[in-house]
Order: structure tokens, then C-alpha cells, then sequence
């Protein structure tokens, strides 16, 4: 087991430690940090390794001044809550330092972002990334966001000023996974994007109420194919009030989990994200009836029984640490574990 400690979150504050367990099948490091950074692991398949991170940004949002959230709002003079290109290059900053982290610097090959902001202005989308690499080659997002900005470079996604800040600092090689943009006002503010080094064979969206649509990803690893979700439920994981919605959002992925292996029981999968629940939800919130981790998609810590015959089909990687080490989030003094990598098992 080794325990490091973590940079610095995507605010540029000092968040926690991150810790790592060294396991010897298809996982073989967890990483797992307060909210807002990231929860990690190395997998194996078709005979390679490969590190795959949940990381939520908190609020990456991009220059057109078109956002849901206020704060987010481009001021025209400067303010309290001004939102500036100074602003969101430290925040690429951040990230990328983050994920730089990983791989000696090349950065993971598969991270399930969370909170980047939804795109509401289809037009300015990015449909061919390698062209758009070859038509900002001259310059780096640093220039663009400090000495070249213009209408254009305001109009760009966030996910593109960071897929090209990652490329700048040499974390290269990434494809862009992200739901269709839009200009509904019934999405939330933020969505969930995958970027990997793998090819991508399909994606899909899932909607689920009040929360942040599941992204499905599969990925060609060397002709094995992995299936990654990557979810953001919906907030407020110490309110019993909210947890019906979490139940409604975890039904979501369980009944697109069961379709998958009913289809193919061998199929490898990887759920990973903000739950916005505790590994032991059901065990903190006594007062509710069901947890939407634990009884609705069902999460559990017996890595032996999911190779039962009928027995659970996920297996929580916070089980791999002590329970007094099972932390990645602060709220009011108090520890939590709302972010996960849950694993189904993978055939002998």
C-alpha cells in the first residue's frame, strides 16, 4: 500500500491526500481525493494496463457568457463574482497539472470528467478535433486566453480549451466524448465528458431527473472492448429528502447496466463519477426506505461474491481501504465518499 500526498484542486487550493492500494488483478491502484479532484485507477485489459480517473472540476466553465449560473456570466466590469479568462486558464492549469500526475506526465488514459459546463451554443461546437489542433498550432491557450482573445477563442467550449491545454503541456493523444450540444434550458448547467486515449466505439446519453446525464462510452483496448458510465447524480447526499431522486437516477443505470449483461454477462464495465452518495449510503441515511447506491445499483465490498453464480454483479473500490480511510469529500466538518469506481467482475 503507499499513501501520497495530492496537488493542488482545480481552485488552486491544497484539498486532501490521496491514497493509494496496490491490488494485483485487474485493478491495481485506487486514488481518491475531496471532491472536486479525482478518483483514479490503473485496469488491465487484453493484457494492458491503463489508469482511468474520475475528476470533478467544480464548475469548468467556458467565455461566451452564455451559462445558467450566474457566477459564471462573463461580467462587463470587474466584480466580486466576475468570471475571467485569467480565471479559467488557472483552472486548466490546475487540471492539467492534476492528470499530469499520472503516467510520468502523459497523463491517464481514460478521465471521466465531471461539472464541465453544458454547451449551449451548438454553433461554436468543435466537431473535427484534429483539425482544430492543426488550426490553433501557431499558439497556445495561454496566448489565446491572455494576448489573442477574440470573438472566436470567446466562442470556443471549455472542453476545447482544455483538450488543447493538455496538448500544449504534452498530456497528448486524447479523443473528446461529450453529450450533444444545445440550447435546452431543461439541461443542467454542467455535464460529464469523457476524454481517452483509446478509440471510441460508440456513446450514448442517458437522462435521468435533476441531475447531470449519464455518459456511456465503449473503448476498442487492443480488440477488448471496456464500457465506462460516467455519472454525476444529483446533489445533497446527507438529505433523505433527495435521496428518492438519487434512487430514480441510480434506476436509470441499473436497468442500462442489466441490458448490457443480459446481452453479455463477460462484459468488462466501469462506472465511475459523483454519485453523491457514500459508499454506505443506506447506512447513513437510516431514515430512508432505499439507498440509490447500494439497493437500487447495487454496490457492495464482498469482491469474492461477484464471482458467485447469481450473487452481485459491482464491487466498490473503497473496500480496498481500511474504513477510517475512505474519504474524499469535506462537508461541515465531516468526511464523505461521494466518489466511486465501481467494477463488474472480470471472467478467470
Amino acid at each position: 500500500m503507499g499513501v501520497r500526498k495530492a496537488g493542488q484542486g482545480s481552485d488552486g487550493v491544497l484539498k486532501n491526500l490521496d491514497y493509494g492500494v496496490r491490488l494485483r488483478t485487474r485493478r491495481l491502484t485506487l486514488f481518491c481525493a475531496l471532491y472536486g479532484l479525482l478518483a483514479g485507477q490503473p485496469f488491465i485489459a487484453a493484457g494492458r494496463e491503463f489508469t482511468v480517473l474520475a475528476y470533478n472540476v467544480e464548475n469548468l466553465f467556458d467565455l461566451d457568457g452564455i451559462a445558467l449560473d450566474k457566477d459564471y456570466a462573463i461580467a462587463t466590469e470587474p466584480g466580486k463574482f466576475a468570471y475571467t479568462p485569467e480565471k479559467l486558464l488557472t483552472k486548466l492549469r490546475n487540471i492539467t497539472r492534476i492528470l499530469a500526475e499520472f503516467n510520468e506526465g502523459r497523463g491517464p488514459e481514460i478521465v471521466c470528467f465531471q461539472e464541465f459546463e453544458y454547451d449551449r451554443t451548438p454553433a461554436s461546437s468543435v466537431g473535427d478535433w484534429d483539425a482544430f489542433l492543426m488550426y490553433w498550432a501557431g499558439t497556445s491557450v495561454e496566448n489565446m486566453l491572455t494576448k489573442e482573445l477574440t470573438e472566436s477563442i470567446l466562442g470556443l467550449p471549455v472542453e476545447a480549451f482544455l483538450f488543447k491545454h493538455l496538448e500544449d503541456e504534452g498530456l497528448r493523444g486524447y479523443r473528446v466524448v461529450k453529450p450533444p450540444p444545445g440550447d435546452s434550458g431543461s439541461k443542467p448547467a454542467q455535464n460529464n465528458v469523457v476524454f481517452t486515449k483509446f478509440p471510441v466505439t460508440y456513446f450514448k446519453v442517458h437522462p435521468t431527473r435533476r441531475a447531470r446525464d449519464i455518459l456511456e462510452v465503449g473503448v476498442d483496448i487492443e480488440g477488448s472492448e471496456v464500457i465506462i458510465f460516467n455519472n454525476h447524480w444529483k446533489s445533497g447526499a446527507s438529505s433523505s429528502n433527495t435521496e428518492s431522486i438519487r434512487v430514480e437516477n441510480a434506476g436509470v443505470l441499473r436497468r442500462r447496466l442489466d441490458a448490457l449483461l443480459e446481452e453479455n454477462p463477460r462484459a468488462d464495465i466501469i462506472i465511475a463519477g459523483d454519485l453523491n452518495s457514500h459508499y454506505n449510503q443506506d447506512e447513513v441515511l437510516t431514515e430512508v426506505a432505499r439507498a440509490g447506491i447500494t439497493d437500487v445499483l447495487g454496490s457492495q465490498g464482498d469482491e469474492k461474491a461477484i464471482r458467485r453464480p447469481g450473487g452481485p454483479d459491482l464491487y466498490n473500490l473503497w473496500y480496498e481501504l481500511p474504513p477510517q480511510d475512505r474519504r474524499s469529500d469535506a462537508w461541515r466538518g465531516s468526511w464523505g465518499t461521494l466518489m466511486h469506481i465501481l467494477l463488474t467482475p472480470r471472467p478467470l
